[in-house]
C-alpha cells in the first residue's frame, strides 16, 4: 500500500445555525446503531443518547439569540437606542399631531424616524457580539467530526485505512493509527485549558470596543441635536425676518409715495426720490431671498427629523439659555463623549498589544473523542482523550509583525486621543466665547431697539401734534423695524450658541449615565 494513493477528507461541523441538520443526523446515527446492536449494548446506547442530547441542547442554547433589531419610524425606541440618545417611547407617544414642536420633540422624532443613530446602534451590537464570542471561547466546544478515506486508482488491489508504512527503526511491517484519525463519525469535545493571554485580552478588548461604539453613538446624538437646533432656529429666524421685512417693504412703498408727493410739490430733489426707489428694490430682493432660504431651511429640518412634506409646526422658544460662568474648556472635556471614546480606543489598542505579545506563549487544549458506532462495526465504549500542547517555536516573523502592528496601533490611538482632546478644547472655547459675544450683542441690540422704539413713539406724538412730517414718521418706523430685525437675529443666534456650548461640554442632549460611565468620564 502506498500512502500517496490515499486521500483523507475530514468534515467538522461546529456550533452554527444548522442545528436541525445536526440533530437529524444524530438521530439517524442513533437509529441505525440501535438496529444492528443487541440489548447487550444498552450501556453504549445510553452514553450515545446522553451525548446526543447534550449536543442538541447546546445547539438550541447557542441559537437562542435576542431579537433586538432597530427599526426606524415604528413608533418604538429600543432600550439600547434609548440609552445612547435619551429618547424614550413614552416621549414619542406623548407628542400629538397638533402640537407645536420644540427642539426636544424634533430631536425625539429624529432619533425614532431616521437611521442616523440606529446605524451607530448596530455598530454597538456588532461589538457586543464580538464580546460574546470572546467570552464563549473560555468554554468547551462540541463538534461532530466525520472522516472518510478515498483511494486514488493505482496498482493496489486491497485498501486498509489503518495501514501505514513500515517503520525503518522498529522493523515492523505495519501499525495501527490512533482512533482519532481513523475513518468514521465521532463527537469531539474540545476543552481549552491554557491559551496564553489571548482569550482574556480578546474579551477585554471586545468590551473596550463596545464602550468605544457606545460613546461614539452618544457623541453622534449630540451632533444630531446641534444640527436640529441650528435648523430650528434658522426656520424661526427666517419666519420672523420675513414677517418684519414684509412690513418694512410696505413702509418703503409708502415712503416712495410720500417722496413722490413731495417731489411733485418741489420740496425734495430727484435724487432723494431715486434713492427711495432703490431701497424699495433692495427690500423686495431681500424678501425673495429670505423666502427661498426659508424653504431650504424647512426642507433641511424635515430631512433631519424624518418628517414628510406637510411641514412642521414649531413652538416659539422661551428666553435664551443662561451660560455657566467661570468654566475653563480644560475642565469640561471630561464629559466629551468623543474624548471618552478615544480613551477606550487607547485601552483597546493596549490590550491588543498584550494579545500580540501573547502569541509567543504556548497553548494547551484537551480534546475528547467518542466514536459513534456504524453499521457492521464493533461498538467501542472508549472515550479517547488527547492533550494538545502547542508551543510556537518558529513563526517566520508573523508574531513579531503582529506585535509591531499592535505597537503602531497604540501610538495611533494615543495620537487620536491627543487630537480629540485638542479638538474638544477648541470647540468648547469657541462655543463659550461665541455665547459670551452673542450675549453682549443681544444686550446692545436690545438697547438699540428700545431707543428706536422710543424714537418712534416721539415721532408719533409729534405727528399727532403736526410737529413731525409724515415722511419723518415713515423713516422712524422703518428704522424701528431694522432694529427689531437685528435684535431677532441676535436673539436666535445667542440661543443657538448656548445650545452649541451645552452640546460641546456634553450636557446636551440629556442622557442617562451609569456609575461606571461617570467614572470613565471623570
Amino acid at each position: 500500500m502506498i500512502l500517496r494513493n490515499i486521500i483523507k477528507k475530514e468534515y467538522i461541523m461546529p456550533f452554527s445555525v444548522f442545528v436541525r441538520n445536526v440533530a437529524f443526523a444524530t438521530f439517524c446515527f442513533s437509529r441505525n446503531s440501535s438496529e444492528v446492536r443487541s440489548n447487550s449494548n444498552s450501556e453504549v446506547r445510553g452514553k450515545f443518547y446522553l451525548l446526543s442530547m447534550i449536543l442538541l441542547l447546546s445547539f438550541l442554547f447557542a441559537d437562542c439569540t435576542d431579537d433586538s433589531a432597530i427599526r426606524a419610524n415604528d413608533g418604538v425606541v429600543e432600550p439600547r437606542l434609548e440609552e445612547v440618545s435619551g429618547v424614550t417611547t413614552e416621549k414619542i407617544r406623548k407628542i400629538t399631531p397638533e402640537q407645536e414642536l420644540s427642539i426636544e420633540e424634533l430631536y425625539a422624532f429624529a432619533v425614532e424616524r431616521t437611521e442616523r443613530i440606529a446605524l451607530k446602534e448596530e455598530a454597538i451590537q456588532q461589538a457586543d457580539s464580538q464580546k460574546m464570542a470572546a467570552f464563549a471561547s473560555f468554554f468547551p466546544s462540541l463538534s461532530l467530526v466525520y472522516n472518510k478515506f478515498y483511494r486514488v486508482p493505482g496498482p493496489n488491489h486491497q485498501f486498509n485505512p489503518y495501514y501505514t508504512e513500515p517503520s525503518p527503526y522498529s522493523g515492523s511491517s505495519s501499525s495501527s493509527l490512533p482512533p482519532t484519525v481513523g475513518p468514521g463519525t465521532r463527537l469531539l469535545l474540545s476543552v481549552p485549558i491554557l491559551n496564553g493571554v489571548s482569550q482574556y485580552t480578546t474579551y477585554k478588548a471586545a468590551g473596550a470596543l463596545t464602550k468605544v461604539r457606545m460613546n461614539e453613538a452618544r457623541y453622534e446624538s449630540g451632533r444630531l441635536y446641534l444640527e436640529i437646533a441650528q435648523a430650528y432656529y434658522n426656520v424661526l429666524q427666517l419666519k420672523d425676518v420675513i414677517q418684519l421685512e414684509e412690513k418694512k417693504t410696505d413702509l418703503v412703498r409708502k415712503t416712495i409715495q410720500e417722496r413722490r408727493r413731495l417731489f411733485s410739490l418741489g420740496r425734495i430733489t430727484r435724487g432723494d426720490l431715486s434713492g427711495s426707489e432703490a431701497d424699495f428694490s433692495r427690500s423686495e430682493a431681500s424678501l425673495e431671498d429670505f423666502r427661498y432660504q426659508l424653504k431650504q431651511s424647512e426642507m433641511a429640518l424635515e430631512s433631519l427629523v424624518g418628517a414628510g412634506e406637510g411641514g412642521l409646526r414649531l413652538a416659539i422658544p422661551k428666553e435664551a439659555i443662561p451660560i455657566p460662568q467661570n468654566l475653563l474648556p480644560e475642565e469640561r472635556i471630561a464629559k466629551r463623549y468623543d474624548v471618552i471614546a478615544a480613551k477606550e480606543n487607547l485601552k483597546m489598542a493596549e490590550l491588543n498589544l498584550t494579545k500580540a505579545w501573547g502569541g509567543h506563549l504556548p497553548s494547551v487544549t484537551l480534546n475528547n473523542y467518542y466514536t459513534i458506532p456504524e453499521h457492521n462495526t464493533t461498538p467501542n465504549k472508549d472515550i479517547t482523550m488527547q492533550l494538545s500542547i502547542n508551543v510556537p517555536l518558529l513563526s517566520a516573523g508573523t508574531i513579531t509583525a503582529g506585535v509591531k502592528q499592535a505597537e503602531s496601533a497604540v501610538r495611533q490611538a494615543e495620537l487620536q486621543l491627543s487630537q480629540a482632546k485638542r479638538i474638544a478644547v477648541d470647540e468648547i472655547r469657541k462655543a463659550y466665547e461665541s455665547s459670551l459675544n452673542s450675549s453682549r450683542l443681544l444686550n446692545l441690540y436690545s438697547k438699540a431697539r428700545n431707543s428706536a422704539e422710543a424714537n418712534l413713539s416721539s415721532h408719533r406724538r409729534g405727528f399727532s401734534f403736526k410737529s413731525t412730517s409724515r415722511l419723518e414718521l415713515l423713516v422712524s418706523e422703518t428704522s424701528f423695524l431694522d432694529s427689531e430685525i437685528a435684535y431677532r437675529k441676535a436673539y436666535y443666534q445667542h440661543s443657538l450658541n448656548t445650545i452649541w456650548y451645552g452640546v460641546a461640554i456634553g450636557e446636551l442632549p440629556k442622557l442617562k449615565k451609569t456609575r461606571e460611565e461617570d467614572k470613565t468620564g471623570g
